[in-house]
């Protein structure tokens, strides 16, 4: 069974799942979201959301399954007006990794910054651990462009090296 996805709005049904990303401090880790050791409460997750929305130079949509169900989330920030270009980041639940829907809302998020933002370049920093979004995001066409040396330090008290990642947008 194939799920088509679609991104959206972000809608307080989706707050559930959005929280519960939230609060998943070791998927928090490996997006260096600097996660608190200890699990974050329900409302510190809905004012992380609440925040992100009202925030005019961040861009987040909800990740939708073919029921209109929150899967996950994908975030741009740092728009350039000049150059065009923006950093992401993406999260699926846990329970919906694991089933190729990554490269699907991948594809969603670039479609969506290149015709309704006008965006000509993604950028991601990515641990260089994270072999799996690295994969992922080599397969779409980003190239590592740099690393930086010790840049994140991770919950179990780790300096992380990051690759700073790019694609150009059609």
């Amino acid at each position: 069974m194939n799920t088509t996805l679609h991104l959206r709005q972000v809608r307080e049904a989706d707050k559930e799942v959005l929280c519960s990303i939230r609060q998943d401090a070791l998927m928090l880790d490996a997006l260096m979201s600097y996660p608190d050791p200890e699990p974050i409460g329900r409302d510190a997750a809905e004012g992380w959301i609440k925040a992100r929305q009202m925030d005019a130079t961040r861009v987040v949509r909800s990740i939708a399954d073919d029921k209109d169900r929150a899967v996950g989330y994908v975030q741009i920030t740092g728009q350039h007006g000049k150059g065009r270009f923006a950093w992401f980041a993406i999260a699926l639940a846990r329970e919906a990794q694991g089933k190729g829907l990554g490269a699907d809302a991948m594809k969603l998020l670039m479609a969506f910054a290149c015709d309704e933002l006008q965006l000509r370049k993604l950028l991601c920093e990515v641990r260089t651990d994270n072999s799996r979004a690295i994969r992922l995001y080599t397969r779409l066409g980003f190239s590592t462009v740099g690393t930086l040396a010790r840049h994140y330090l991770d919950l179990s008290g780790h300096w992380r090296d990051v690759n700073i990642m790019e694609r150009m947008l059609p």
